[in-house]
């Protein structure tokens, strides 16, 4: 399988106040301190990695994103969803599953963001993470499949 070059240990982002003696992230999306813990590192890094890396602007990120903002009665929650603008209003463009680095990306992991996407409705941008791993999914030209891109897009490719 080929992966995408993320390598948490290239991102310098660390966990710089505390509260009640733990280790906290400020997260500069939902503007709030979030507790340190390894998927919170990856989710963290990754949010650098997109803005940094693949020139994601920071206003076209939503993290911690309640799957009922696109479909009514969804439970789950997607960590990362970008957008783009379309006519003054933004829309899906990607979503992004991150799990603790010891975690194995897994057929049910593809599944799980699969279906986020089909209550997102992206153009078909997937992407998931344990930060020792990552896998960018996108449509086949029949609409009806996904598969592995060689390398990421920028965030203007997509």
């Amino acid at each position: 399988m080929k992966q995408i070059e993320f390598r948490m240990d290239l991102i310098d982002y660390k966990p710089t106040y505390k509260r009640n003696d733990r280790p906290v992230y400020f997260d500069p999306i939902r503007r709030i301190l979030v507790q340190s813990t390894p998927e919170e590192e990856v989710r963290q890094k990754f949010i650098q990695y997109l803005m940094k890396y693949l020139n994601v602007p920071e206003d076209m990120i939503d993290v911690e994103v309640h799957m009922t903002y696109f479909k009514k009665g969804l439970r789950d929650r997607a960590d990362i969803v970008g957008y783009y603008q379309d006519g003054g209003k933004k829309k899906p463009l990607f979503v992004v599953e991150c799990k603790a680095p010891k975690q194995t990306i897994t057929d049910d992991t593809f599944y799980q963001i699969q279906k986020y996407d089909k209550a997102i409705n992206t153009p078909g941008n997937l992407i998931i993470t344990n930060g020792e791993r990552t896998i960018f999914y996108v449509k086949t030209k029949t609409n009806t499949d996904y598969e592995e891109a060689v390398e990421p897009p920028t965030y203007y490719e997509l």
